[in-house]
């Protein structure tokens, strides 16, 4: 998926006897990420259909973006539960799914595909800076995201993370600033989510703090820029940080 899409990932996490397929936006600096985030569940939910066949269905489908005015196709297509304003886009279904094998599962086949992704990979590896960025949307949203705890997810220590972040033009605290205001920024957009839960969501004890940080990225307190995003969209046009 990395070597399809630039500015967004696809996690697969397991709770208990669920199986959560999850597409989180982190470059949120384009219009229609809504659009973006409900396609990108649609196309999960038909890949997960072919894989495991007419028998299979979610549990649920969750959507990061207010509940829209006109759920019929939601309904029509999905016919399943529906959540908005949830912190993720994500389609929920049985994990007992994820021991089933594919009918025509084939050994040589995935050798030469494994074979031809490394090739893709050699070729077009992101910079660390952006493997690190994409990297800290799940770890934050994990209660996950120190310095330390994301250097260990590479192998490296905390130290080298910060080096090799500075070779690049960057640092741990610019990048985590950025994809915590990109995360905010987002639900405050396109959800109606309470502005303490998004402070939570992002790592913030209390909606004091998350303003006076809110305000270091932008310039606006939370509840003026939501206004502002809602006005700008109106018209077809995009807020971005003042990072």
């Amino acid at each position: 998926m990395h070597l399809l899409v630039r500015g967004a990932t696809t996690i697969l996490t397991v709770d208990s006897d669920l199986a959560v397929l999850e597409y989180q936006i982190y470059h949120s600096r384009v219009s229609g990420n809504d659009q973006v985030g409900a396609g990108a569940v649609a196309v999960a939910f038909n890949i997960l259909q072919d894989l495991c066949g007419t028998d299979w269905a979610p549990v649920e489908v969750r959507f990061a973006h207010r509940r829209p005015v006109d759920l019929a196709p939601y309904k029509r297509f999905f016919r399943v539960p529906l959540r908005f304003d949830t912190e993720q886009y994500a389609v929920v279904f049985s994990a007992t799914w994820l021991n089933r094998r594919l009918p025509d599962a084939s050994p040589e086949l995935l050798q030469l595909l494994q074979k031809e992704i490394d090739k893709l990979e050699a070729q077009q590896k992101d910079d660390f800076s952006e493997q690190v960025r994409s990297l800290l949307r799940t770890a934050l949203m994990t209660g996950h995201s120190s310095a330390g705890q994301v250097a260990e997810l590479f192998s490296i220590n905390r130290r080298t993370l910060n080096r090799r972040l500075n070779k690049s033009g960057t640092s741990f605290r610019d990048l985590s600033d950025e994809v915590r205001f990109e995360v905010a920024g987002q639900l405050l957009k396109d959800s109606t989510m309470e502005i303490i839960d998004i402070a939570s969501l992002v790592g913030y004890s209390n909606a004091s703090a998350f303003t006076r940080a809110f305000r270091r990225w932008c310039s606006a307190t939370p509840a003026k820029w939501r206004a502002m995003a809602g006005r700008e969209s109106s018209v077809g046009t995009q807020l971005g940080p003042g990072l």
